[in-house]
């Protein structure tokens, strides 16, 4: 009897041991996932960075853009009216 409750308290005890080592074979598990994300978390930061910039960039550009379109689209219309009226002038003096 006396050696069946000192088996049972080994047992126990090399049971604790292992949950012991398991949960700092997990917490080691979990600390080297944060590192990894926070690394990706720096990574994708310097990359939305990038992305902003070059999104700030991109929209410095369509507007200039835009108003070369629209000035040069007033420009066409202002030379078509122009010439319209260079015909309508030239068919009144001529009449």
């Amino acid at each position: 009897m006396l050696f069946l409750l000192q088996w049972m308290r080994d047992m126990n005890l090399q049971f604790a041991q292992r949950s012991r080592v398991r949960k700092l074979q997990y917490i080691a598990e979990l600390e080297r996932n944060v590192q990894a994300l926070k690394a990706k978390g720096s990574e994708v930061s310097a990359e939305l960075d990038f992305l902003n910039q070059q999104n700030l960039i991109l929209s410095m550009e369509n507007k200039a853009l835009k108003q070369r379109l629209e000035f040069s689209t007033g420009a066409a219309l202002l030379s078509t009216e122009l010439s319209r009226w260079e015909i309508v002038c030239e068919d009144e003096s001529v009449t």
